[in-house]
């Protein structure tokens, strides 16, 4: 490394943390394993893995599947990876364990809320990958059969059962009433079941207590005016005690109640807006409290646009710039918004000078 002082040798060197622990959700029960395992591995640390209750099954065959690879080849210590199965408290004694290093752990905000501070006490190191209440913002300028495309795979792709989910859709008013028809046309008619054995595009939800809790923010968002439409529990021929459910969309009055929170289900919180309203809501996007980072879209006509599984993804993110007030308050939420469009290259200046007024 360069230094200042003459005849003086500065260098740094990596050594192995010792002990990964891993604490991983049912959504993605191998990906995660897969992401930490590797890179603790290559960097020569071990991996103790605590799976989802949830998805014991799948954590057992990718353990059988990693202990074959390692005798193929050969020559690996012993007890490279190994997998702890049980419910919270399994997690818990990894979280405190004096040998354990550094933790990842997926999964709820509450969760991360404990994990974080105790880890802290010992001054481990921790890798948390939490809860998000992801939006949207649907201006006058979209593409709408890409907005519609994209909307419809964020909101109800994998049963609303991810992190990244969108669950909270802004719409300008002068097309709210084109969109958003399309929109529950397209909740109402999605096919529903088991995809081993259909070619359905939305799977069940993971047990009885995320059907209670997509039921529960249902009844809450009525409560707030909330206009429903699906939600309902679907039977399902052979599976009849699995939870299929058709994706809700709920036209909202304002962001209140339950469109505050995550739910992990196929919920989506739909308001309609002006234009001065959308510089309004973008920090009200930006300021959910959730542990992941909040993505905000601005689903605006550009010519760059990126693909995932072949569905549209929105192009940009908001980002928003606030002069001080004139009392020299300097308050993030104070004072005059701004475009900050040069700090977006895929935010064109007309863009900016239309969010503007």
């Amino acid at each position: 490394i360069a230094t200042e002082r003459p005849g003086h040798r500065m260098m740094e060197t990596w050594h192995p943390l010792g002990v990964v622990g891993v604490i991983s959700a049912f959504n993605f029960p191998v990906a995660v394993w897969a992401w930490n395992a590797a890179l603790a591995i290559v960097c020569g640390n071990s991996v103790v893995w605590k799976p989802s209750e949830k998805s014991p099954l799948t954590a057992l065959a990718t353990q059988a599947i990693f202990n074959r690879a390692i005798a193929r080849f050969g020559d690996a210590p012993e007890n490279l990876s190994q997998v702890l199965m049980g419910d919270r408290l399994i997690g818990e004694a990894l979280v405190d364990h004096n040998l354990i290093a550094l933790v990842s752990a997926t999964g709820s905000t509450r969760m991360g809320r404990e994990i974080a501070p105790r880890l802290a006490s010992r001054f481990a190191r921790s890798i948390l990958e939490l809860g998000g209440n992801n939006a949207a913002i649907v201006c006058p300028s979209a593409d709408q059969d890409m907005a519609l495309n994209a909307i419809a795979f964020g909101a109800m792709g994998t049963a609303g059962q991810r992190c990244t989910t969108l669950r909270r859709l802004f719409v300008h008013e002068s097309i709210y009433d084109i969109l958003i028809p399309r929109l529950k046309a397209a909740y109402a008619s999605v096919s529903v079941g088991n995809p081993l054995q259909s070619a359905a595009l939305v799977g069940p939800l993971i047990d009885k207590m995320a059907y209670d809790a997509m039921q529960n923010a249902l009844t809450a968002a009525a409560g707030f005016g909330g206009l429903i439409h699906g939600g309902d529990r679907i039977p399902e021929a052979g599976n009849e005690t699995a939870y299929y459910v058709r994706p809700a969309l709920v036209e909202m009055p304002t962001q209140t109640g339950p469109v505050l929170e995550e739910t992990f289900a196929p919920i989506l919180y739909v308001m309609r807006c002006h234009r001065a309203y959308l510089l309004q809501y973008s920090p009200l996007i930006s300021k959910r409290p959730k542990g992941l980072w909040r993505q905000t879209d601005l689903i605006a006509g550009s010519p760059m646009l990126t693909s995932e599984h072949r569905v549209p993804k929105l192009a940009v993110r908001l980002v928003v710039r606030k002069r001080p007030a004139a009392d020299g308050n300097r308050d993030p939420i104070a004072g005059k918004p701004i475009c900050a469009g040069q700090q977006i290259p895929l935010i064109t200046q007309a863009y900016c000078r239309w969010l503007k007024g």
